[in-house]
């Protein structure tokens, strides 16, 4: 009973070029963000999506119309970027200081209200769509709220991870509606994913997402932290998305990777316990990682079995 979501952000605007937040104004996009939209289409050309959803402001539906030919298109005003409300259409600079977190805009809304209406969107999703791939084509608060409520992390810290400050754009970020894990804080390092029920020794208990691979000179040039998510599989590598890129290394783990797409249990699993797997068993050669699992087995180094 899970939900596969791919999400896309809409194509640079007019707004974005002049560094205007457009809020809850439609905006239009720039010829880069045209193109933006049209290379999109290329990119996602060998994916199936069952349905593809977007934001109901123009950036946004023009954004789906050029990258998703041939698709049926659903617009849901609850993938709206944030009310700035008064603010709509001002400098960006003024706008994006405001204290959004702690209070709404002047007539507008909060971070949490964005998150309100993307629970009550996920909810519909899970109610209506069980075992479908959905793409989604929206903004940047409703992908925040994702960060949020699908990856376990606070506002504060998918505000400061936000890929725009870093500049790591990439055509699709994976989320996964699954009752039966919960990612949140793990006392092993950052975010972790936990049981929300039990599993029996053999049972799946995380099934990847496969769809972006990369070749080994382009996990060469990830960051070190991210490297780690790469998985070698057929001459390439797949990397990992959320929910398995959450999953803690340990040097005595409960889940071990089966046929690189999923992770299965190595003994019987209660509900509330932490799913680790063993990393060096798809660490690369030459790859290695402090290790303070603080397990009986702890090796203190996780380097490529292989």
């Amino acid at each position: 009973m899970t939900v596969k979501i791919t999400y896309f952000v809409h194509g640079t605007t007019t707004d974005n070029e002049n560094h205007i937040a457009t809020g809850w104004n439609h905006g239009e996009l720039s010829e880069l963000g045209i193109k933006q939209a049209k290379e999109l289409g290329k990119l996602v050309a060998d994916k199936k999506f069952d349905v593809v959803f977007c934001s109901d402001l123009k950036r946004a539906v023009d954004s789906a119309k050029l990258g998703f030919d041939g698709y049926k298109i659903i617009q849901d005003k609850r993938l709206r970027e944030c009310n700035y409300g008064d603010w709509n259409g001002a400098e960006g600079e003024k706008v994006y200081a405001y204290p959004c977190l702690e209070k709404a805009f002047p007539n507008g809304e909060s971070y949490h209200d964005v998150e309100k209406r993307v629970r009550d969107f996920l909810k519909m999703l899970k109610e209506k769509y069980d075992e479908k791939h959905i793409a989604i084509v929206a903004h940047k608060a409703p992908q925040l709220a994702l960060d949020v409520v699908l990856d376990g992390k606070t506002w504060e810290q998918a505000i400061k991870e936000d890929w725009r400050k870093t500049g790591k754009w990439r055509p699709g970020w994976e989320y996964e509606i699954n009752p039966n894990i919960i990612i949140k804080k793990s006392t092993l390092e950052g975010e972790g994913v936990f049981a929300n029920r039990d599993f029996k020794k053999g049972e799946v208990v995380i099934k990847w997402n496969t769809d972006t691979t990369l070749t080994k000179e382009e996990v060469d040039n990830l960051p070190e932290k991210e490297k780690r998510y790469a998985f070698p599989s057929g001459g390439k590598f797949i990397l990992q998305q959320s929910p398995a890129k959450y999953v803690n290394h340990s040097c005595d783990p409960n889940t071990k990777v089966v046929d690189n797409n999923s992770d299965v249990a190595l003994r019987d699993i209660k509900k509330g316990e932490e799913i680790t797997s063993d990393y060096s068993d798809s660490f690369i050669p030459g790859q290695t990682m402090a290790c303070t699992c603080g397990s009986k087995k702890c090796r203190g180094i996780v380097e490529n079995k292989r």
